[in-house]
């Protein structure tokens, strides 16, 4: 059997990649793809990440600023801290059914990300118009940092919008968000942000945006 030198596995997991192929073709039988395994390889353009992977690593992928196509096939279950921070090129992910644990910061300054979809069979995430939430959409988790349009109204029911949901949304100047948000996570928006929220008054997004000096309306 040929040995590809490009990939360096223990135990059937990918723990370093020395290639230099622009379009990565990730070979059978990995099971996880380590930490920081494609770490600001800026080269790269698509991965193809074979099924029968599990897991995706904290910072995998972390600001590969030229990757385009990723596809996260059916077999992974935990998609881990960072793992694809700043991958600014990434115009839309999807979420297959298995996927139990998606991490802190996942998808942080993916600019160019436009949409997330989950598929309809995941037992713990969802997703509505390309915005992520949990099942039965009780927590905003990731709006996409490059999500056409001006304007955003948070689906009425949500309870909580997670921490860095709206981080580099810089298309977005206007977040309406219902009564029925009970709590917004510290750190969901850049500091400065230029963004104005749209609240009723005494709700808990109004006193969030005092708190955190944040434009707001009255509506």
């Amino acid at each position: 059997m040929d040995v590809n030198l490009d990939f360096i596995t223990e135990d059937d997991i990918l723990t370093d990649y020395r290639g230099t192929d622009k379009k990565v073709v990730i070979p059978e039988g990995i099971e996880g793809i380590d930490d920081g395994v494609f770490y600001k390889r800026a080269d790269i353009e698509s991965v193809v990440i074979p099924e029968g992977v599990v897991s995706i690593g904290n910072s995998a992928f972390f600001k590969c600023t030229s990757l385009t196509e990723i596809n996260i096939p059916e077999s992974v279950a935990i998609i881990e801290s960072s793992a694809f921070y700043g991958c600014t090129g990434l115009k839309k992910i999807y979420i297959p059914a298995k996927v139990a644990m998606i991490d802190w910061r996942v998808f942080t300054k993916c600019t160019g990300l436009e949409r997330i979809d989950v598929s309809e069979d995941n037992a713990d995430y969802s997703s509505v118009d390309g915005v992520m939430f949990t099942k039965g959409g009780n927590v905003l988790r990731y709006y996409p940092a490059g999500r056409p349009g001006e304007e955003y109204t948070v689906p009425e029911g949500v309870l909580n919008i997670s921490i860095f949901s709206f981080k580099s949304c810089h298309t977005l100047k206007y977040l309406t968000i219902p009564e029925s948000v009970e709590t917004i996570d510290p750190g969901v928006f850049d500091e400065n942000t230029e963004i104005t929220l749209r609240v009723k008054k005494h709700s808990p997004a109004y006193k969030y945006a005092l708190e955190y000096n944040i434009n707001f309306e009255l509506v």
